[in-house]
């Protein structure tokens, strides 16, 4: 709903300003009239018109969504929450929403004064006496010299002489016949509802405008334009300030008034104008039937640290206790709370609003599986232990959190931008025959194989996947990274991108994804397509995990400190002439007897972006697959000891090769 209002408020700011640019000095009054009625209309319209063909340009299930996988659990198993609450409710104040609060506030303000104004009239009507005049009434207001039109009535003070009153009833009984109090109405009802936004205001303060232009211009034409202007020059009413009436004399528009009134007429070439507004109509249409769509998006900007911030996390915390509270009530699965938990953020840093949300939710979710566990005489001591670790990792403040990220992103190179890479625009849902693993194929519902794929893939990424990567680089606690990959023509994992906090975690994410193997694509219509997958994942890692991997890091880095060149394995390949092999230090990271796993390790390597090579040893008839050759014994250390330059946390060594 929020986003909705904030898409309304966009679109009424864009029309305005075309408005104002092409349309507020012409002529065309009645035109621009229809213009701001209509576009008023359409910018609340449009945020929930969603077209169907436009949407299948990249379609919603075309990127299938897989589940978030959890990885680093130690209590991981899918059960039902029950329906009993978790939190106490402490007080009545705490549980109260206060944006809607707020919003019913306001409404009811703005209808009291709407309300009042009615009344008002009701009261002038009362003390006033009545004429009629060409099937309208005339009221003469006492003791005033006001002047004003409203529905089918007409208000004139008793102290405007009768020269004056003839030009008023005129001029006032045009904006009778054009009903303009209807679209006054309309944008008080609009105050009542959306009384928070600006643009309605502004809106209103158009219209009112343009209702002096049509009455002044058709006037002219009864009165005669030198008559009628002199009359604006020499009479000022002392009219009271009403949004929804027709005032003949509204002293903050008089200026504008006397400019149009001398103003030529616009020529009829100028209405071309009005076609501007359908490139910005269209976009809106496509923007519109796009904004639900399920790709990553900012949830919300990050909050600024402030002194409050304790105040900040508690009013957060129960805003998501009471969320968690209805998901529960309503028996929501771990797995669908795992789910709502998980939010995309393109700086790969949470926002606080993210993270307590993850503390809330993944608490919860650690939680009631050791409950169940427990109930169900399965809970081990160890696991017991792990999780407990884990909770404390969970629950530390987002200020350590953020502190933790930050010094990890300072090197991190420019942010990843998420391209589309599909050429093809068929529907998931229509797919005849959706991707899919042998072992699956036993299936014939696409549903079915989705769901059989699906499992197959977290379990191929759960095994590959090493959460110590992330406790080596000192993350701990819960963190999202966001995967996308293709499933190509041929089944083959392709245009791998990701995003997390920092470059070992995306790395680490490609390398797993990188393990899939071929798969049978999709079809349609006889012919294979591309598939695009997204799989969110959600590492927790333990504080010892983290202290575990440090130490491991420092014996790492005491190693390397003392390595030396005569230490490394070497491959004498000096009597072996048939070969291309060039003497060198050589960064590998495996190696293999089978040229299609030598080809298949490649390509995985490469996948994720690495300048992966191979050559045959002849000596031991092998492929050994490398990442680079150097020249000397200082740069492939170095390159060792940085995970070639934090782009492989994977396994690798130096292979001294000597070929003279």
């Amino acid at each position: 709903m929020v986003q909705d209002i904030i898409y309304i408020i966009i679109f009424q700011m864009l029309f305005l300003i075309a408005y104002d640019l092409f349309h507020k000095k012409d002529t065309f009054f009645s035109l621009n009239r229809i213009y701001l009625i209509g576009t008023s209309i359409l910018g609340i319209l449009l945020p929930f018109i969603k077209i169907g063909s436009i949407r299948e340009a990249v379609p919603d299930e075309y990127v299938i969504s897989l589940p978030p996988l959890i990885l680093g659990d130690p209590t991981l198993e899918n059960v039902t929450a029950p329906s009993t609450q978790v939190f106490s409710l402490t007080n009545f104040v705490d549980h109260i929403h206060w944006p809607f609060l707020l919003y019913v506030i306001g409404l009811i303000f703005m209808t009291f004064l709407f309300i009042k104004r009615n009344l008002a009239l009701r009261n002038i009507r009362k003390k006033s006496t009545s004429t009629l005049i060409n099937g309208y009434t005339l009221y003469t207001i006492p003791d005033s010299k006001d002047a004003f039109s409203f529905l089918k009535t007409i208000y004139i003070g008793e102290y405007i002489s009768e020269d004056e009153k003839e030009q008023i009833i005129v001029h006032e009984l045009i904006h009778l016949k054009e009903k303009h109090s209807l679209d006054l109405l309309w944008f008080e009802f609009l105050k009542i509802i959306f009384w928070f936004n600006p643009l309605v205001y502004i809106y209103q303060s158009r219209i009112n405008t343009l209702h002096e232009f049509i009455a002044d211009a058709k006037s002219i034409s009864v009165i005669g334009k030198r008559k009628y202007y002199e009359q604006l020059l020499t009479v000022v009413f002392d009219t009271e300030k009403n949004t929804f009436i027709n005032q003949f004399f509204n002293t903050s528009l008089l200026k504008i008034r006397l400019q149009m009134i001398q103003k030529a007429k616009s020529k009829e070439i100028v209405k071309f104008k009005y076609l501007a507004i359908l490139p910005i109509l269209i976009l809106m249409i496509v923007f519109s039937s796009f904004s639900d769509k399920e790709y990553p998006t900012i949830i919300k900007k990050d909050l600024t640290y402030t002194s409050s911030n304790d105040s900040l996390n508690n009013v957060l915390k129960k805003k998501f206790e009471k969320e968690l509270t209805k998901m529960i009530t309503n028996n929501a699965s771990i797995q669908e709370i795992t789910d709502a938990a998980f939010a995309y953020s393109p700086s790969g840093i949470m926002s606080r609003e993210q993270y307590i949300k993850h503390q809330v939710y993944f608490g919860y979710v650690i939680q009631k599986r050791l409950e169940l566990k427990k109930t169900n005489n399965q809970l081990q001591n160890q696991e017991e232990a792990m999780a407990q670790q884990l909770l404390d990792s969970v629950n530390r403040s987002y200020e350590k959190y953020h502190k933790s990220i930050s010094k990890k992103k300072q090197n991190e190179r420019p942010s990843l931008v998420v391209q589309d890479t599909v050429k093809k625009d068929i529907p998931f849902a229509v797919l005849d025959k959706v991707p899919s693993f042998e072992s699956c194929q036993e299936f014939t519902d696409n549903s079915e194989i989705k769901k059989c794929v699906s499992q197959k893939i977290q379990k191929i990424v759960a095994t590959n996947f090493k959460t110590e990567v992330l406790a080596r680089e000192g993350l701990e606690g819960v963190h999202n990274i966001y995967v996308r990959f293709k499933i190509d023509t041929t089944g083959n994992i392709v245009d791998i991108q990701a995003r997390g906090p920092i470059p070992a975690a995306e790395a680490e994410a490609k390398r797993a994804i990188t393990m899939i193997p071929q798969m049978i694509p999709g079809e349609q219509n006889g012919e294979k397509v591309g598939v695009l997958y997204s799989l969110p994942i959600v590492a927790m890692i333990k504080e010892t995990g983290v202290k575990m991997e440090k130490e491991k890091q420092e014996a790492r880095a005491t190693s390397l400190a003392s390595m030396s060149d005569k230490q490394l394995l070497t491959e004498n390949l000096g009597d072996y002439k048939d070969h291309n092999v060039k003497s060198g230090y050589y960064l590998v990271t495996n190696i293999f007897k089978r040229p299609s796993y030598a080809e298949r390790g490649l390509n995985n390597l490469r996948k994720i972006g690495l300048p992966a090579k191979a050559f045959n040893n002849p000596k031991d008839k092998y492929i050994y697959v490398y990442l680079e050759r150097y020249d000397n014994f200082v740069d492939a250390k170095t390159a060792l000891g940085s995970n070639f330059n934090d782009q492989y946390f994977g396994d690798t060594y130096i292979l001294k090769v000597i070929t003279e």
